[in-house]
């Protein structure tokens, strides 16, 4: 038990650490985001030295509960490409186009029909807006 804490809280203290100071790794031309390299050791960690069970770990990651881990990751990458594509459409330019021709000079007006905006498209695309 006081093992698994001080890998936990370690992986924790290192991954903080490791935001702030090496927020990016660059090896030659490519460069990566580097807080999850942390995490991940700590992770290994505990299964290689036995502390957490690898068959729980894996029922865990995929019990068919209201809390999912692999379904949260694939709702928010869903939720992630579907705001990226309509960017790149230019949908969200379109929209913001829309909400200042119908705003007019009044900003109070603006300030009205961008909030509409934002919290229809909230609905629809999570909170990538």
């Amino acid at each position: 038990m006081t093992a698994t804490l001080l890998i936990s809280f370690g992986a924790c203290a290192l991954m903080i650490a490791d935001v702030i100071f090496f927020p990016q790794i660059r090896i030659k031309r490519f460069s990566f985001d580097s807080y999850w390299l942390i995490v991940l050791l700590g992770a290994l960690l505990l299964l290689v030295f036995g502390l957490a069970d690898a068959g729980a770990v894996a029922s865990a990651l995929v019990a068919d509960t209201a809390i999912n881990p692999l379904k949260i990751a694939v709702l928010f990458i869903s939720m992630t490409i579907l705001s990226v594509y309509l960017d790149e459409v230019g949908f969200f330019r379109y929209m913001a186009h829309i909400a200042l021709r119908y705003a007019g000079t009044s900003q109070l007006r603006l300030f009205f029909y961008l909030y509409l905006t934002v919290s229809v498209l909230t609905v629809f695309t999570s909170n990538d807006i």
